[in-house]
């Protein structure tokens, strides 16, 4: 009887480390903030667009026309593997606090950027910004009238 226990047991205890050690690691790297060669590399803003909601279609039309005229330098960020960024506008270089990307999104550790959203999709990065209180202070609007202000910046790695 003694026997049969151990020889059973010799064959459970077989069986589980097996099973233990077949079992692969099949997560997604992008979900652990591994960072992809797609991220890493210099982005060059291409394109602004502009997502406004507004009570009156003239203070609609330019507050649209004012968030595309925003920032006309030159805007970069750079990201490389070790998980650290830059932006750069005009010739001023900024360092960016650590950052990882989850789900697409580029999350920084803290919240360097004006951006409320950084995805990266198709070898696309968009960064969405909130600049509802920006604009209505600069073109003096009441914030009823407008009730959603947006700027979309596109960015195109670019290839050396």
């Amino acid at each position: 009887m003694n026997l049969k226990n151990l020889l059973s047991l010799f064959l459970v205890s077989s069986v589980l480390s097996t099973s233990f050690t077949a079992c692969s690691d099949d997560d997604n790297d992008n979900d652990k903030g591994n960072i992809p060669d797609a991220l890493v590399g210099t982005w060059k803003r291409t394109n602004v667009e502009a997502s406004v909601e507004a009570t009156d279609a003239e203070v609609k039309t330019q507050v649209e026309e004012f968030i595309k005229k925003m920032e006309l330098e030159t805007t970069t960020y750079v990201f490389k593997l070790d998980n650290t960024a830059q932006k750069k506008v005009g010739e001023e270089i900024f360092d960016l606090s650590k950052y990882e990307l989850k789900a697409g999104k580029i999350i920084f550790s803290k919240p360097d950027t004006v951006y409320t959203d950084i995805i990266l999709k198709d070898n696309v990065m968009t960064g969405t910004a909130d600049v509802k209180k920006y604009v209505a202070e600069q073109l003096e609007l009441d914030t009823t009238i407008l009730t959603k202000a947006e700027r979309k910046d596109l960015f195109e790695k670019v290839t050396k």
